[in-house]
């Protein structure tokens, strides 16, 4: 029984960790790029900063259908000025208020054992002998097989993040899978630095 319980999630690993090998590998050169087909959502990914992580819109500010899907990442303000095609680009100090659950946190942090198939998501936890980064900024993408596969297969936990833009407060609300979801809020917590003790709301459900 134990063997068949995890296997679901061992075929999460495969498929996910081939997703992320896809979105870091070498960037190509022009001549490379032409040779090859255009795919929107692979370009998205190798465009943006890593990590990022794949998560499903529910709510908030943004013109979106919900169950539309982001990428999310955490940049230099140097490189959030190279791209305009951002749904958010939200400096650390517009963060008011974030929403999570400390539950859902330790828990994905428990279920990424080596035979859990969640193993990956600790390569995409925060290095901190990195600069800080200073935006948070979102693009729109159209999900791979990965992402829809594990929608299916596992569970989803959502993040609620509130910032003040032009003097009006703006909001995204997201759901994101249990595997990603301790390394999500590592990287907001990194990302806020000492600010995150003022903005950080938890529940513990």
């Amino acid at each position: 029984m134990r063997r068949l319980t995890r296997a679901p999630l061992t075929i999460l690993c495969v498929i996910l960790f081939a997703e992320i090998a896809v979105c870091q590998k070498p960037a190509k050169t022009d001549g490379q790029r032409n040779s090859l087909p255009t795919d929107t959502t692979i370009a998205a990914k190798e465009a943006m900063p890593k990590p990022n992580w794949t998560v499903k819109y529910l709510a908030g500010s943004l013109n979106l259908d919900k169950d539309a899907w982001l990428r999310i990442a955490f940049a230099p303000q140097s490189a959030t000025s190279r791209k305009n095609d951002l749904s958010i680009a939200v400096h650390a100090d517009q963060i008011v208020s974030v929403e999570y659950s400390s539950k859902a946190e330790r828990d994905s942090d428990l279920i990424q054992g080596p035979r859990s198939g969640c193993g990956y998501a600790r390569s995409v936890l925060p290095d901190m002998s990195e600069s800080r980064p200073e935006d948070m900024i979102a693009t729109t993408v159209t999900p791979g097989p990965a992402s829809r596969f594990a929608e299916r297969l596992i569970g989803h936990h959502a993040v609620h993040i509130f910032w003040i833009e032009e003097g009006k407060q703006q909001q995204v609300s997201v759901s994101i899978n249990n595997c990603e979801y301790e390394s999500l809020i590592a990287n907001i917590r990194w990302f806020l630095g000492v600010r995150w003790s003022e903005v950080a709301r938890y529940s513990a459900r």
